[in-house]
């Protein structure tokens, strides 16, 4: 079974194949997400295929499996729930690649250097975003991005970070952008996100008394994207609180769970310094 995949992939290694780069073209050209879906779509397909003619090797078929039949459904579904996982976290590195590749090309073809914030966010990237507590303090939490959107008119800074934020964002007139993206500079732009929860080293979330999930814990080893939005609601969260954007690697053994790359957390921390120094 383990060698299903594998074979049904070989071929993309042939010579002179390549990964397609949908950010071929202008520089200007938005990153079509239907060609990455279509790709990963395709090599699913080719893995299901290749799994449905296992059971008819040697004239083998579900009838004559008998007591195996249970072990050998069990293991195709093992292979395709991993694979299912790992369709999400590579696409999340593919279009990492490919927009880093098309901020190349545009800035070097303005003969100016390469913008480090990756000038533009889009729906599925990740960002650190700065809460203010009610005593003052402020933490940082980590969000991937569900859906982009931009005000029409003016957005009040004091009201769009307050404790009645995403009420007064969600009173706005505003138009989304699910491929184009917003600027990391447009005061206007806000975000619907999905919070990824601190786990400890065996993966467990860690929640205050009450079950509410809980930020910059010293044992953090790693970064949780549940299909929900744990103890909290799906609210927008405004440009005015992003800190910047970060690139999250999959963990090596646990499921839908990210680690935050030193060079990113360094980032954040000093974003984060740099905030509270401002408030004082």
């Amino acid at each position: 079974m383990a060698d299903v995949y594998a074979s049904c992939m070989a071929g993309l290694d042939e010579a002179g194949q390549k990964e397609n780069d949908p950010t071929e073209g202008s520089p200007e050209e938005t990153i079509d997400q239907t060609v990455i879906h279509a790709q990963d779509a395709a090599d699913a397909d080719a893995v299901i295929s290749a799994l449905m003619r296992v059971d008819s090797v040697g004239g083998h078929d579900h009838a004559e499996l008998g007591d195996d039949r249970a072990a050998v459904l069990e293991e195709v579904s093992n292979l395709l729930r991993d694979f299912n996982q790992s369709i999400q976290e590579e696409a999340k590195d593919r279009k990492y690649r490919f927009h880093v590749k098309r901020l190349i090309k545009g800035h070097s073809r303005g003969l100016d250097s390469v913008d480090e914030d990756l000038d533009f966010i889009t729906d599925d990237d990740d960002i650190a975003v700065l809460f203010t507590l009610g005593d003052g303090s402020k933490v940082w939490a980590l969000g991937n991005v569900e859906a982009v959107a931009v005000a029409r008119g003016n957005v009040d800074e004091k009201r769009a970070v307050g404790s009645g934020s995403g009420s007064y964002l969600a009173s706005l007139d505003a138009d989304e952008r699910p491929l184009k993206g917003v600027h990391v500079d447009d005061p206007k732009a806000m975000f619907l996100l999905r919070w990824y929860q601190e786990v400890d080293a065996d993966g467990t979330v860690f929640k205050d008394t009450n079950g509410t999930e809980t930020y910059q814990n010293r044992g953090c080893k790693g970064y949780y994207l549940p299909l929900d939005n744990g103890s909290y609601a799906f609210e927008w969260t405004s440009m005015h609180q992003v800190m910047t954007a970060v690139h999250l690697k999959p963990h090596s053994s646990k499921s839908r769970t990210f680690t935050l790359p030193a060079g990113d957390k360094k980032t954040v921390n000093e974003a984060l310094r740099s905030a509270v120094a401002a408030a004082y």
